[in-house]
């Protein structure tokens, strides 16, 4: 071979392999890592004083990451900012989330994790009866902005007095700025026990059982998204997801 060709063929080899390492170590191993997101939302995910996140379905969350072998970072942000940058930025994922019918074409979903009722809050020392959601239109109901349980009520017609946070929502209830609080059965108690005012709520009416799970992208890549639903599908069939669940209720 002569000079002209063995240059010309290395030159080849120079720009097949300029081209190639992008694909072997830029998209692909991006598409390997995936990017957890939640909210200060107790007992199921909260920050500690160590800046860790922590929680009962942190530990599950964990414990699906870890038998899946994905690499991953784990990071608590203000509801609304981690709902919009979930559906915004692929590979990145998103608990405890609600599986709700608006919610379910704008994710993939991994769950669920758990199951959780929505119930209607009241003070124990006040006489209330619901039959149905047609007896909150007469009454002062609260709620949490950008929460899924506010978002299912105004659907219904309901109108919401909506807090910041379920912590306010639990000290309007105990004021009587609002007649009932909608919440989760968990953390509604967890709040109120937290606060030293566990006796001073009762359940009034359960809204309806609903589906908490992991929430991903569109985009996510489909590899990650079924090493997660395989890793949830053994936890499951080893028992040790009814395990973990056992933990919160």
């Amino acid at each position: 071979m002569g000079r002209g060709k063995v240059l010309k063929v290395l030159r080849s080899v120079v720009v097949t392999a300029a081209v190639s390492i992008p694909v072997l170590w830029g998209p692909s191993a991006q598409a390997e890592f995936l990017r957890i997101l939640t909210e200060n939302y107790p007992p199921f995910n909260y920050p500690t004083e160590d800046g860790e996140v922590a929680g009962l379905s942190t530990d599950i969350v964990r414990r699906i990451l870890d038998v899946a072998k994905i690499d991953h970072s784990l990071t608590l942000l203000p509801w609304k900012r981690a709902y919009l940058e979930t559906r915004r930025t692929a590979n990145t994922c998103l608990y405890s989330t609600a599986e709700t019918p608006d919610r379910t074409d704008e994710f993939r979903w991994i769950g669920p994790i758990l199951e959780n009722d929505w119930v209607l809050f009241t003070r124990k020392d006040q006489p209330m009866t619901i039959v149905d959601l047609a007896d909150l239109k007469s009454l002062n109901v609260g709620g949490y902005v950008g929460d899924a349980i506010t978002s299912y009520l105004r659907e219904q017609g309901v109108n919401i007095d909506a807090a910041r946070s379920e912590e306010q929502n639990l000290k309007k209830l105990l004021a009587g700025r609002i007649d009932v609080w909608p919440s989760g059965r968990v953390i509604g108690h967890y709040i109120a026990k937290k606060a030293g005012q566990a006796d001073a709520i009762r359940e009034v009416y359960r809204l309806r059982k609903v589906r908490v799970s992991m929430a991903c992208n569109l985009d996510t890549s489909d590899k990650l998204i079924r090493k997660l639903r395989d890793a949830l599908a053994k936890l499951r069939v080893s028992g040790e997801l009814d395990m973990l669940q056992r933990e919160i209720f």
